[in-house]
């Protein structure tokens, strides 16, 4: 018997070392288990830091800087290079985390940290160090007096670093740089609908997932399934576990990581990633599972987008499709409720395996009848948003049009696509004149930040044409280095105004050129871009002539010549 119960404790005990609360968990960079050996994936980044390593080998000595910023994976990397022999000659630093006292601060332990890299001692030295520094602590430094005296030849570097310039490579001070690395790749390809794809994730997920008996996880996947007990947790677990060896789903769980990415400004680790999978596979109360109080908050469908999840399972939530209203949303979903039995075919069997669609119909149509007979109202709404996120789950679909049309224009930003970039000059252009709330087609007119009600201020600008040009050009071999904005320049011959346009401000423009009418309360949500519009009215005739517009957009102007107002 107790064979039996190790056995049905089986997938849900493996699963456990995925969560933040696990032994196995990497806290800080200071333990990489097997389990994280057998989920580590390479990615690039990774043989970029190896190859700076062998080359600090190489000359006996030398810092290698890993610098970036808050949630970017520099402590699950820190955690690889310790788990490799050949490295073992090195000191591994995680930012100020490893301080010596905490009466000491960061920036005296990070110097305590480059000790051996002075002036004095830089060339002659066969310290070894990885320093993993977060890019405000590096700037910190850059500002302390002794840093800057005593440690010259790395001042220099964390300078160009901090101040985001350009400066020739060190013998012995290598520089690794997590800037403009995204957690996903940008496909520069017209025919697909969304181009972008995570490798890193995916590849996460399948290693999770796939039907191999080198897989832990699939181990125990199998002998929690033939002793689980009919409707006990481990029953659900295990069925979880099976929606995620679906290609389709993992694929609409990757895409909905990078569309909170990119919307929300999600950022996640290795770490958390590893524990959002724990989340949507185990619910939370699994001790304490009931079958009739806990069956659907229990599935995968209804964990992913829970609200009350972790960090990643919370901002996906705002991805709901149930927030998203449509015609075929309601059609869908009334079938349910207008029905007298659970019909089989409202579950996708086309793009299910079939084992899938026999536990779902026999669980289901069970819960769909009470014992009486009769149907029990609750039920059918839980039936219904379950099976309605089932089915969005096997085929994924943003519900933003910006969105979708933001990565488009990303896509073609950097492969240099004319008509993308003649497209945002046109649509910057065209939001100048609504920023404060006038339904107006007028690109040159620059509203004044003196607007009422019912009469709206502007002024005359000839707009240049804008320099859209990215910060660094794609490069298909590492198509995870890229910016999620396009980086615009105004030029107006003694001065040059520039505008990042991300994705908040690219969908705020989106909406107005599409008739949203601006609030002030948009106009402090995006504070570059009415930064950019109050640039732009210091090289307008303001002091010579003025428009205003009134709720009808009917037009007045008031000029100032030879000192006298004059209302036309």
């Amino acid at each position: 018997m107790e064979k039996i119960i190790n056995m049905r404790n089986c997938l849900l005990n493996q699963l456990k070392a995925l969560c933040h609360g696990s032994q196995e968990a990497v806290q800080s960079g200071t333990h990489f288990s097997e389990l994280d050996k057998y989920l580590h994936v390479n990615r690039p980044i990774d043989n970029e830091v190896c190859d700076h390593m062998d080359d600090i080998l190489r000359v006996g000595g030398g810092i290698l800087l890993l610098v970036g910023s808050a949630g970017d994976g520099k402590s699950h990397m820190i955690s690889y290079l310790k788990s490799i022999e050949k490295y073992k000659e090195f000191v591994f630093y995680n930012d100020a985390t490893e301080g010596c006292s905490p009466q000491i601060s960061a920036v005296e332990t990070l110097k305590f940290a480059l000790r051996d890299y002075r002036n004095t001692t830089l060339n002659e030295t066969t310290s070894k160090t990885v320093l993993a520094v977060n890019i405000g602590k590096l700037q910190d430094l850059v500002e302390n007096d002794e840093f800057r005296e005593e440690f010259t030849e790395l001042y220099t570097v964390a300078d160009a670093i901090a101040n985001n310039d350009a400066f020739h490579s060190h013998r012995r001070i290598k520089v690794v740089s997590f800037a403009h690395r995204q957690a996903f790749e940008l496909v520069l390809d017209d025919g697909v609908d969304y181009p972008v794809k995570s490798d890193f994730m995916s590849e996460i997920l399948s290693r999770i997932t796939q039907p191999l008996p080198t897989n832990p996880f699939y181990s125990a996947y199998l002998e929690t399934k033939a002793t689980s007990g009919t409707h006990d947790v481990h029953e659900v677990v295990a069925m979880n576990y099976r929606l995620l060896m679906h290609k389709n789903i993992r694929k609409t769980i990757v895409n909905l990581i990078i569309e909170a990415i990119v919307r929300f400004k999600l950022v996640l680790t290795p770490r958390e990633f590893l524990d959002f999978i724990y989340c949507i596979l185990v619910p939370q109360k699994w001790s304490k599972y009931g079958r009739r109080s806990d069956f659907f908050t229990s599935q995968l469908p209804s964990l992913l987008f829970d609200p009350n999840g972790g960090k990643i399972q919370q901002a996906i939530s705002r991805l709901d499709p149930l927030k998203y209203s449509s015609l075929l949303h309601d059609n869908e979903l009334s079938k349910f409720y207008a029905s007298f039995e659970f019909d089989r075919n409202c579950i996708n069997a086309e793009l299910l395996d079939q084992d899938i669609v026999d536990y779902y119909t026999s669980t289901l149509s069970q819960l769909y009848n009470a014992s009486s007979g009769q149907s029990d109202r609750n039920n059918k709404g839980n039936i219904a948003v379950l099976i309605f996120k089932l089915n969005r789950l096997l085929e994924y679909q943003s519900y933003s049009e910006p969105y979708k049309k933001f990565l488009k224009d990303i896509a073609g930003y950097y492969a240099s696509k004319a008509a993308v970039l003649r497209e945002i000059n046109e649509m910057v252009k065209m939001s100048v004149p609504r920023l404060y709330g006038s339904y107006i087609e007028e690109p040159d007119f620059v509203p004044l930040n003196l607007q009422g009600s019912s009469y709206k201020i502007f002024t005359s600008l000839q707009i240049p044409d804008a320099d859209i040009v990215p910060c660094e050009p794609f490069n298909v071999e590492y198509p995870f280095i890229f910016d999620l904005y396009f980086n615009t320049e105004w030029d107006f011959g003694i001065e040059q105004i520039h505008l990042k346009i991300d994705f908040p401000l690219y969908e705020h423009m989106y909406e107005l050129r599409n008739g949203k009418l601006s609030s002030h309360f948009d106009g402090e949500k995006n504070l570059h871009f009415s930064n950019f519009v109050r640039k732009l009215s210091k090289f307008s005739d303001a002091k010579k002539s003025l428009t205003i517009v009134d709720s009808d957009n009917r037009k007045q102007k008031l000029t100032n010549k030879y000192n006298q107002i004059q209302l036309h």
